[in-house]
């Protein structure tokens, strides 16, 4: 019975609870599709991948299309050969969609093993005697989860950092998780105990694994100059090096019919050096390292749908601001 007062009405989702919503699902429907391609060979799991690729790529068309121009300005290539660059990363897509499946999902240890194959171990092994622990960086490219994945099930002692919501309600804390353990590597989550793990890892002089390209803590991000556009970047990982004063090794990753080609190269850090760089001229070192091998092979960068370059104008109101004494002050 209704005695005149109002009943209260039904508060609508926020655009950040709505957000979450949209994302929750998505990535439910994401994880479905990855526990499918899971179970099947892969001619019949790339065939399905590449049916329902559109469902994933076209709604990120544009952010994709800009950062190609952005890297690759018609004064390096025309538009049509843009189109054909975003083909055959559309393509790269569909694949690498069915690895991540087999990989979090379906392989063993083993079957990793001879799947991949990876030069410059020396270079790792140098590193460890040092008996500091290594920072190993990658970018999201090729079959990066491989990295890891292969240096633990080669008996290295592997914790590998991850967002385990890279947007919010997405909750892929499972699925690294399964992945971690069937591997034998352990898992560290961004905003949890990633830093608290790192510090285990150098103590125990293990391997900690993050990627660079892709910002996690948006607020302490800067621009970097990447190519012919800017790229933004938490210094984060460099700061951690600088701490820690640990050997850094880079990796990249290419995914080709026959499985993943891993290559570990020496990166800038301050283990042996008599002085301290800054993070941000760290950072930059590597980030050099990284466009090489997205120049060379561009089809191959996954992050190219999530991230958001710029052109280097931001750069030089950087630089303005950095100079600025009210900023400094």
């Amino acid at each position: 019975m209704n005695n005149g007062a109002k009943e209260p009405k039904a508060s609508s989702p926020t655009p950040k609870g709505l957000a979450r919503l949209v994302a929750s699902i998505y990535f439910r429907f994401y994880l479905m599709v990855l526990r499918c391609l899971s179970q099947w060979n892969n001619p019949r799991a790339l065939c399905f991948s590449r049916l329902i690729n559109p469902l994933f790529t076209f709604p990120l068309r544009q952010q994709r299309r800009k950062n190609l121009a952005l890297l690759f300005p018609d004064s390096e290539q025309t538009p049509t050969q843009r189109r054909q660059l975003e083909k055959k990363h559309l393509s790269y897509l569909a694949f690498v969609r069915v690895e991540m499946a087999h990989i979090f999902l379906r392989m063993t240890p083993q079957q990793v093993k001879q799947k991949s194959t990876v030069s410059g171990m020396e270079h790792l092994e140098t590193a460890l005697k040092q008996g500091k622990g290594v920072l190993l960086i990658e970018g999201h490219f090729g079959h990066w989860n491989c990295t890891a994945a292969l240096l633990a099930a080669l008996g290295y002692p592997v914790t590998v950092v991850v967002n385990p919501d890279p947007i919010p309600g997405a909750n892929l804390k499972s699925l690294h998780e399964q992945g971690a353990r069937t591997m034998g590597a352990k898992v560290a989550f961004v905003g949890q105990d990633a830093y608290s793990s790192a510090k285990e890892t150098f103590r125990n002089n293990g391997i900690f694994y993050l990627n660079i390209d892709v910002p996690v803590r948006t607020k302490h991000c800067q621009w970097f100059p990447f190519g012919n556009a800017a790229i933004q970047i938490d210094p984060g990982p460099a700061i951690m090096a600088l701490r820690h004063r640990v050997p850094v090794i880079f990796a990249h990753n290419l995914l080709s019919e026959t499985g993943a080609n891993i290559t570990l190269l020496p990166a800038a850090n301050a283990a042996e050096s008599a002085t301290r760089p800054a993070p941000e001229s760290l950072l930059q070192n590597w980030l050099e390292m990284f466009y090489e091998v997205v120049r060379q092979h561009p089809a191959q960068w996954w992050a190219l749908n999530y991230i958001n370059l710029s052109n280097s104008s931001v750069l030089q109101r950087r630089e303005l601001n950095l100079a600025s004494p009210a900023v400094n002050a």
